[in-house]
């Protein structure tokens, strides 16, 4: 586990989401290259490093004590999409995709109506993809508030929207977004042996000042 350093923050800060809270990554280091999951732009944990639930007590405490020695020796961070299937999928397959429908980056642009509403879920209080101004950063995910109502724990959370963090994601912010604010929707794949399934949205230019509840409903933890 690696704690990056502010630069790094900033770099990853202004690239899309992979997920809520989470962004799959690329790193290289001067003699080989690993993949690796960044939590809200701060803790990297590479992929063979065991995914463990964490207090918040703990987590924060990791995020003050990890070395970031080794954030100095990584020469560059990329954030990588999700790998496609290289095989043409089995028509049993192909159905199964068909009924669970596509993920966000796949969607059509829409505009926001007046009153639309969304939530985003996430172990962070200090969600570092929501800026002090009250906006989405842009390309920062969130679901919508129907499909929220779904969602009563922030273990819930993590398994309908296939969070790799098994941290409960109970923080719910709510957003408000003006209308005709772009965003695309599709539906979360399962990963991280997570069903998935709930709706995301992705926010490819985030949304205005003053959109986003800065104080969260707090969910229980499960």
């Amino acid at each position: 586990m690696i704690k990056l350093a502010g630069t790094q923050m900033s770099e990853l800060l202004s690239h899309p989401e992979t997920g809520m809270g989470y962004q799959t990554v690329e790193i290289k280091f001067a003699s080989f290259i690993r993949k690796a999951t960044v939590y809200n732009a701060e803790l990297l944990l590479l992929e063979d490093e065991p995914r463990i639930n964490l207090t918040e007590d703990v987590f924060q405490y990791m995020v003050k004590s990890a070395s970031s020695l080794q954030a100095r020796l990584i020469e560059s961070i990329r954030v990588v999409r999700p790998a496609r299937p290289t095989r043409p999928l089995t028509a049993m397959k192909k159905f199964a995709a068909d009924l669970r429908g596509k993920p966000a980056t796949e969607g059509a642009e829409k505009k926001t109506e007046d009153g639309d509403v969304f939530i985003r879920f996430t172990a962070y209080m200090n969600d570092r993809r929501i800026t002090p101004e009250g906006a989405l950063r842009p390309g920062t995910y969130a679901t919508t508030e129907a499909d929220s109502r779904n969602v009563r724990t922030g273990a819930e959370a993590v398994e309908r929207y296939a969070l790799p963090d098994p941290r409960p994601a109970k923080y719910r912010f709510q957003i408000d977004p003006i209308k005709d604010t772009v965003y695309r929707g599709g539906t979360v794949q399962p990963a991280y042996e997570h069903k998935g399934g709930g709706v995301e949205v992705i926010f490819d230019d985030g949304t205005d000042d003053g959109t986003v509840t800065m104080s969260p409903t707090i969910l229980p933890e499960k």
